[in-house]
């Protein structure tokens, strides 16, 4: 729901500041049904809204508190609330009175009554801004894992914030300069948005969970919310858990526009569409959304998501090719502002662009992974504890449940890689990456740390939330919006979260599966063919096919290997080429790689230098 952005000057009175309206302008796909601005002293604030709850006027931003002597807060808002009808219920309890039927005009009554502390009473995803009128000072707000996005730059002469990238850059007056550190953790590690950085030097994100203040021209950043001091350490049971889930998605069904739902044949999009489907008596004919490529391909779920075909439910497909890329690419690139790994994201982009022409809420069904150990990985963490508690016998018998359901050794040789010291960790990546400059990369030993330094399966989930997680949400966030789509994450309800990390990893993997919690917990509701399915396919594209193409390869070719590209400081050029005329000689082999670096060289082209890329397609 919506792009908000914000000019804080430290010196000079901000009096109807054009550069907000060209701010504006840059995120109109973000909010193209309301715009709005606020000036108060050295202030301006723009709003462009996405009409979800309260579609009337009453909703617009910024919204006005007005108290006994004026105007007291401003604020703009970008997400949802789900619990809003409760917390108003609870603010009438103590006096006050409505206008609208909006979530916003909670959430600032809310800070009146409660102060900053109301952040806690929040069920939701967002990004809060409230300009405190008589003390100046103004407030922002960031959602607890990272759902809603926040960028900010700033120098000895003022702030300025935005929900993208873009409208920074197009007010900032200084060189645009890539950040070296950031891309280096992306070529090495594939890392992104781990850290309160970004690809932009200069620009940063207000991490998750934290809150920014401005005072007195100083800038405080704390944080509000940590999961770590959250996690319960009362063990869950598999009922309370799928009751949990069910009061999380029907918060999430709270919209007064069309809401649909992804579904990929996984069980984690598999559980909310049979959810909403049984317990939703409002949303009869649910429009799902899935991505498909043939059946045969690698990727592709056609099998599991026809389950659902006899279930009344209204289905959507789009099948994402190496054309629609090379169609699509430039808008890609401007719509997610930093660079990307790979391509599944494109997968994401593209089923966006076919879900505004049905609804304007989307279910998504991020978040489970992260929890209750979808991937081998996980299952080493796991590992790498018994061994820890020297639990040699369950070492034994999970090794082998694991070999036995998935026929495969990838949970040993994760264990083994995590108890490798880090620099060892580290070398390993140099290694695998021979085209990478290694005189930077000692710098990354923290980040290396931050990822794989753990003593239990709960410590490695807690350092995946907060360091390889978020740019999933982000992903998400950027190519919904850019179709003005609202995204949501019934899995992130945040004490869905606590719960969940809150079993025994014994229970997560009982009898060698992952999310063995999840599966138990859905097996009455979930077609078991997809409740018993042991292949994990992430959201995943073709990459491998489409870069086999001429056209493609062409491109490559033109932008990395025939010139000199601007990538060239940060990679070994003569090694890439020579590892791009191997692939071509073998015909085979992972292009992840190749992929990372069209999407850099084609990043900086963009957003560095300023080219108009549109011309090399």
């Amino acid at each position: 729901m919506c792009g908000l952005c914000g000019i804080i000057s430290f010196s000079n009175t901000l009096n109807d500041d054009h550069r907000i309206h060209g701010m504006m302008n840059l995120m109109q796909h973000r909010g193209p049904d309301d715009a709005g601005t606020y000036f108060s002293r050295n202030i301006a604030f723009g709003f462009n809204r996405l009409s979800i709850l309260d579609l009337t006027p009453a909703g617009h931003q910024p919204m006005i508190l007005e108290g006994s002597n004026g105007v007291d807060y401003c604020i703009m808002f970008n997400g949802e609330v789900y619990n809003y009808v409760e917390l108003r219920q609870e603010l009438i309890d103590y006096g006050w009175t409505f206008r609208s039927n909006s979530d916003t005009e909670v959430v600032i009554k809310s800070f009146s009554q409660w102060g900053v502390k109301f952040l806690d009473k929040l069920n939701g995803m967002f990004v809060i801004v409230i300009h405190e009128v008589n003390s100046n000072k103004v407030i922002i707000a960031r959602d607890r894992f990272g759902i809603k996005p926040l960028y900010y730059y700033y120098d000895n002469s003022e702030f300025i914030f935005a929900s993208e990238i873009k409208p920074i850059l197009s007010v900032t007056k200084y060189p645009r300069e890539a950040n070296q550190e950031v891309i280096d953790a992306y070529l090495l590690l594939n890392r992104t948005n781990y850290s309160s950085s970004t690809f932009f030097k200069n620009i940063f994100r207000l991490l998750p969970g934290h809150l920014l203040v401005i005072e007195s021209n100083k800038i405080n950043i704390s944080c509000w919310y940590s999961l770590r001091d959250r996690v319960d350490s009362i063990r869950s049971s598999e009922s309370s858990y799928f009751e949990l889930l069910k009061q999380s998605i029907n918060l999430q069904m709270r919209s007064d526009v069309p809401v649909g739902a992804c579904l990929s044949g996984g069980i984690d999009s598999s559980t909310i569409v049979a959810i909403i489907n049984k317990h939703n008596n409002e949303n009869k004919n649910l429009n799902t959304f899935s991505v498909v490529y043939g059946t045969g391909n690698h990727g592709d779920e056609t099998e599991y998501i026809k389950e659902f075909e006899n279930a009344g439910i209204s289905m959507n497909f789009v099948s994402p090719t190496e054309k629609m890329l090379l169609q699509n690419y430039v808008g890609f690139v401007n719509a997610l502002e930093e660079p990307m790994p790979g391509m599944s994201s494109f997968a994401e982009y593209v089923l966006m662009s076919i879900v505004k022409k049905h609804c304007t809420v989307l279910m998504n069904g991020q978040g489970v992974d992260e929890v209750f150990g979808g991937y081998d990985y996980f299952y080493g963490a796991f590992l790498k504890e018994l061994l820890l508690k020297w639990k040699f016998k369950d070492l034994f018998i999970y090794s082998w449940y694991y070999y036995k359901n998935y026929r495969n050794v990838s949970h040993i040789k994760y264990m083994i890689f995590y108890l490798v010291p880090n620099w060892i960790k580290l070398l390993a990546f140099n290694i695998s990456k021979p085209t990478l400059k290694l005189d930077r990369t000692f710098k990354l030993l923290p980040l290396i740390k931050n990822l794989y330094q753990f003593k239990s399966f709960q410590e490695y989930c807690l350092n995946h939330f907060s360091v390889k997680f978020e740019h999933h949400l982000l992903w998400a966030d950027k190519s919904g919006m850019n179709f003005s789509i609202e995204t949501r994450f019934p899995f992130l309800d945040h004490r869905l979260v606590e719960a969940s990390l809150s079993f025994l990893p014994e229970q997560v993997f009982d009898g060698g599966l992952t999310k063995s919690v999840l599966r138990k917990a859905v097996q009455e509701i979930v077609p078991k063919k997809i409740v018993n399915r042991l292949n994990k396919v992430g959201f995943e594209t073709p990459e491998d096919n489409w870069f086999a193409t001429e056209e493609v390869q062409n491109l490559f070719q033109f932008l990395i290997i025939d010139n000199t590209p601007k990538i060239a400081k940060f990679v070994r050029l003569s090694r890439v080429r020579k590892k791009y005329f191997k692939y071509l000689s073998d015909k085979k082999g992972s292009t992840i790689f190749f992929w990372k670096l069209l999407n850099l060289e084609l990043w900086y082209k963009k957003f560095i230098d300023e080219e108009q890329i549109e011309s090399l397609f």
